[in-house]
């Protein structure tokens, strides 16, 4: 609360809690951080960055006034996020997530790693496609004239 004093008085109206997946952090502790927040900085907007969660989770979170949530795909290619990631972990509830998070209503930032190992530019193509699938980005088509130029 004295971070976000701070920041409220230097002109900041976002506040970010960040930290991955603490298990100190309970959603019960994360509800009482949220509302605590929101309680005195009801003008600010407030962004989450604290992992893969269910969506039970995320209901609780944005129902206390959480506006924002953070989660990096990392990659879109199923092949390059197994060479990335222990076994335990899978795209398909990292994706999962961020419809999820979507569904509920966030304002959603995803994002991938650019030049990790074992990346080849078909999976960048790839991440942006499930950006874009994601309406996370626009990307227009070039008008008749751009593509004649």
């Amino acid at each position: 609360m004295v971070c976000c004093e701070n920041g409220y008085e230097l002109g900041f109206r976002t506040f970010v809690l960040q930290g991955g997946e603490d298990a100190y952090y309970t959603d019960d502790r994360m509800v009482a951080i949220i509302k605590k927040i929101k309680e005195v900085y009801p003008e600010c907007a407030l962004t989450l960055s604290i992992g893969e969660k269910s969506y039970e989770s995320y209901k609780r979170f944005r129902e206390a006034g959480a506006d924002r949530y953070l989660l990096r795909h990392e990659t879109a290619n199923e092949e390059h996020y197994r060479k990335l990631h222990p076994e335990k972990m899978s795209l398909t509830v990292r994706k999962n997530c961020l419809y999820d998070l979507k569904k509920l209503g966030y304002q959603v930032g995803a994002g991938m790693m650019v030049g990790s190992p074992y990346q080849t530019i078909g999976d960048l193509a790839e991440d942006l496609v499930f950006l874009k699938e994601l309406s996370l980005i626009h990307i227009s088509e070039p008008t008749r004239q751009e593509a004649i130029s």
